[in-house]
Formats: structure tokens, C-alpha cells, sequence
């Protein structure tokens, strides 16, 4: 009878620390994601504004000093949206951008200090770069913290959408929007 009980006994702890080996592992994927979503966001912030300030930008350099306040207000809430990132990247712990990230924080601050092309064009050109270098990292955000590697088909396409999909998507949303102001101040109407 001792033999039958430990003839069972053995395999059914042995499942036991399979199962729980594997809900700790589950439970780091799922803190990593949850990490991820909270960076992707404040990047997802950080490149918006971006592209709202690519507009005031166009505008003040067109001949329209009235979104001076504006841009400069935007400038602000940048810097201020750098901070928070700086601060949510130090807490996390799942994964690490300390690679990337000062690169891009340091082109985001000069940004926000003004330091760009004074040239429209030239200026359009750069807050495009800009853009699409956010667009990159919020793509290694995804691989990094695992978002995009998902095993649930829902989540799996919430996530691709969020990360993969929707910047480029704003961008050029961004970038008609900059083209009609262009042609409404020249005053190109067909």
C-alpha cells in the first residue's frame, strides 16, 4: 500500500512543480507586458506630441505668430511627458532601453528646447524622423517587453494594433495635416 501511495504520490508533485514553474513564468510575462503597455503609452504620448508640435511648428514658421503660445505650451507638456517616461523607464524592471533611450531623450529635450531646422521644410523633415525613430522604439518596447509575442489571438491584435499600426497611421494623419495648412496659407484652393 506505502508503495501504490508513493507510486502516485511522486508523479503528482512532480505535475505540481511543473504547474508552478510555469504560473511563475506566466506571471513574469504577464509583469513584462504590463511594463511594456505602460512605456508603450507614455512613448505613443511622446510621439503625438511630437507631431502636434511638427503643426504649431509649420505654423509659426508660415507667418502665424498666434500658436506661438501654443507651440512654446507644447514644449512644455514635452519635456514634462520626457520626465515621466524617464521616471516610468526607472521603474521598470522586466526589460531595459537604457541602450536606446538617452539617444532619443536627448533629441526629444533639444525638441523641446526649440533646437530645430529653421527652414520649414527642413523643419517638417526632422519632426518626421523624429516620429518615425519613436515609432521604432515603441516596436522594440513590443519585442522586448513581449507584447507582440503574445499567444492570445485578442490580445495578440490589440497589441499589434497599439504598437505596430496605430503611429504610422496618426503620422500620416499628421502629415496631411501640415500639407492643408500649407496649401491654405498659400492659398492654393482648386
Amino acid at each position: 500500500l506505502g508503495l501504490l501511495a508513493a507510486m502516485l504520490v511522486i508523479p503528482l508533485f512532480f505535475l505540481l512543480a511543473l504547474a508552478m514553474l510555469q504560473a511563475v513564468d506566466d506571471i513574469g510575462v504577464v509583469r513584462a507586458e504590463r511594463e511594456g503597455a505602460v512605456v508603450a503609452r507614455k512613448v505613443t504620448e511622446l510621439a503625438l506630441l511630437v507631431q502636434s508640435h511638427r503643426s504649431l511648428a509649420n505654423q509659426v514658421a508660415a507667418g502665424s505668430p498666434s500658436v506661438t503660445a501654443s507651440r512654446d505650451a507644447l514644449r512644455a507638456q514635452l519635456q514634462q511627458s520626457v520626465q515621466g517616461t524617464d521616471e516610468i523607464l526607472a521603474r521598470t524592471s522586466s526589460f531595459s532601453l537604457a541602450d536606446v533611450w538617452p539617444a532619443e531623450r536627448s533629441r526629444l529635450l533639444a525638441l523641446a528646447d526649440g533646437q530645430q531646422a529653421v527652414r520649414r521644410a527642413e523643419s517638417i523633415e526632422e519632426h518626421g524622423l523624429q516620429a518615425e525613430r519613436l515609432y521604432r522604439l515603441l516596436r522594440l518596447i513590443g519585442e522586448r517587453s513581449q507584447l507582440l509575442f503574445d499567444p492570445k489571438a485578442d490580445t495578440f491584435f490589440l497589441m499589434d494594433l497599439g504598437v505596430e499600426r496605430m503611429l504610422p497611421w496618426l503620422d500620416a494623419i499628421g502629415r496631411l495635416d501640415v500639407q492643408g495648412g500649407e496649401l491654405l496659407q498659400r492659398g492654393d484652393t482648386v
